[in-house]
């Protein structure tokens, strides 16, 4: 198979598994799941991307669930309560100096990891690693958002 087809299968096979397993109604517990879910298949994706020799996967794995963990304290402080065409000014406003508090403390958690990073991976090996990141985060995105648009669809067609 050729090499740039197999991070495709990986990736759409593991985001069917979590979609099957994920389906279910919100229930109180499934929002925790979940996100150890997209982290796994995050995980999965960025070692595929990167081709990592086993030893060094498993040096590098404690270390990014740390990082991980520190910034999905952000992800859920970061998360609006509110729609934004239902907030107020002031809301609007809180909402964004939080949003900006937030960005400098990512940065803040990035420059206390990538040391860390460095003892396990080479300098390109981590530009490589943060590449992969991105690439994810923009098919999760895309993910979501025709999922979305299919859900919008089929009420209409209703």
């Amino acid at each position: 198979m050729p090499k740039f087809i197999k991070p495709s299968i990986t990736f759409v096979l593991m985001l069917l598994l979590f979609l099957a397993q994920s389906s279910a109604q919100e229930t109180p517990g499934l929002r925790p799941r979940m996100l150890q879910k997209v982290q796994a298949i995050k995980w999965e994706f960025i070692m595929d991307r990167m081709q990592l020799p086993y030893e060094k996967q498993n040096q590098l794995q404690p270390i990014y669930n740390q990082y991980q963990s520190e910034l999905n304290v952000l992800i859920v402080a970061g998360k609006r309560q509110r729609p934004i065409d239902q907030m107020t000014d002031a809301e609007a406003t809180e909402w964004l100096q939080q949003k900006q508090a937030n960005a400098q403390k990512a940065l803040e958690i990035w420059d206390k990891y990538q040391p860390r990073f460095l003892t396990v991976l080479t300098p390109l090996e981590v530009l490589r690693f943060q590449r992969a990141e991105k690439e994810f985060a923009a098919r999760l995105t895309a993910y979501k958002q025709r999922r979305k648009a299919t859900r919008r669809n089929s009420m209409i067609e209703d």
